[in-house]
């Protein structure tokens, strides 16, 4: 590890077209990769939470192929990608994990395309909120079935591809169903059968 930073939240702490040789990991908070259209539209392209790694492409790349905002306090660690890459020729165990890593966040990128392309505006907010709770309750975050949620709702829509208003229907859905609650940065899921049954998954 080379360098620790701290920002504030709606802080862009890496910006697309830049040059970069540096990987980084969340080590606390949230953040998100985003990319904007000509016309300022934004798609948001994943969130990133705590062991999340960020920049690799850009190693490879040599200039950062997306922007990186915080959602809230975030810290990154910093490390040099030769360093790195150096250090994982050295161990195997380490290499496996992270190769394991990053086949675990192409089928998260294959979900979103399946979500994307296929599913119903319903369907996309109920996967999606199936997708980061699973991902927050594996990294030991949350109190059983609730789990802390910053995100807004237009973060949600930017993410899937639909209108705030679309998002702000399937939720107020979900809640008046009994499946669902959103209140104060929390999200509890209350019936994840349901939830399951309303994604569309089997």
């Amino acid at each position: 590890r080379r360098e620790v930073a701290t920002f504030p939240p709606r802080r862009i702490v890496l910006r697309q077209g830049e040059p970069s040789s540096k990987m980084f990991t969340v080590k606390s908070g949230w953040a998100f990769r985003f990319t904007l259209l000509p016309d300022g539209r934004r798609m948001i392209l994943s969130f990133l939470l705590p062991s999340d790694f960020v920049g690799v492409s850009s190693t490879y790349l040599g200039v950062m192929p997306y922007s990186v905002q915080s959602l809230t306090d975030l810290t990154l660690c910093g490390f040099d990608a030769g360093e790195l890459t150096g250090e994982l020729y050295k161990s195997r165990v380490s290499a496996e994990r992270l190769a394991g890593r990053f086949i675990r966040l192409a089928a998260e990128a294959d979900q979103r395309v399946l979500s994307l392309g296929r599913r119903t505006a319903g369907e996309r907010v109920a996967s999606f909120i199936l997708r980061i709770t699973n991902k927050l309750k594996q990294r030991g975050f949350g109190h059983g079935d609730s789990f802390p949620f910053p995100l807004r709702q237009e973060h949600m829509a930017d993410a899937l591809g639909l209108t705030a208003v679309h998002v702000s229907r399937t939720i107020s859905i979900l809640r008046g169903k009994g499946i669902v609650s959103v209140d104060r940065h929390t999200i509890t899921i209350h019936d994840r059968n349901r939830l399951i049954e309303f994604a569309g998954r089997n």
